[in-house]
């Protein structure tokens, strides 16, 4: 449920936390979910935020870091929804045209914090918009960023 921005951005700080990794494709692996028409079949679930890691790692292994970001973006889209959107589908005011506008507003911030520059396959999503956002706020949305760049995917296998 993250945007693109969003998941590069932890992608990068994860990078920074743990060496080892092939930038341009932990990037490519990280943002390929959301690539496709039907996410069901990459995110192993009928919503991308009850992403199915088990059945990830039944049909793929952790090999190189393409894998380990597709990996990382399942995890991402699970704790965005629990940590961060917990109970949206409750709310009264939930709206997802307000969320994905939030998403355009907060962009922006991330691209400039994170220093962030868009792979070709997905520059026409980087939408930059000005406006105050409903539901993220930017000092979460770096905590959050902040955080899941440290976790560690080993311990999710």
């Amino acid at each position: 449920m993250a945007n693109y921005a969003i998941h590069i951005a932890i992608a990068k700080e994860y990078m920074k936390n743990h060496k080892g990794y092939n930038e341009e494709e932990f990037i490519k692996g990280t943002i390929a979910p959301d690539l496709v028409q039907d996410k069901t079949t990459t995110h192993f679930s009928n919503m991308s935020s009850k992403a199915n890691l088990e059945e990830f790692l039944k049909k793929y292994s952790i090999k190189d870091s393409y894998y380990a970001g597709w990996f990382l973006h399942l995890i991402v889209d699970k704790k965005f929804y629990i940590e961060y959107l917990n109970d949206w589908d409750n709310r009264e005011d939930a709206s997802q045209v307000k969320l994905y506008c939030d998403y355009d507003i907060i962009t922006k911030e991330i691209v400039k914090k994170y220093n962030i520059k868009f792979p070709k396959e997905i520059e026409r999503y980087n939408i930059e918009k000005e406006g105050k956002t409903n539901y993220i706020k930017e000092d979460t949305i770096f905590e959050f960023i902040n955080k899941i760049g440290k976790i560690n995917i080993e311990e999710y296998i």
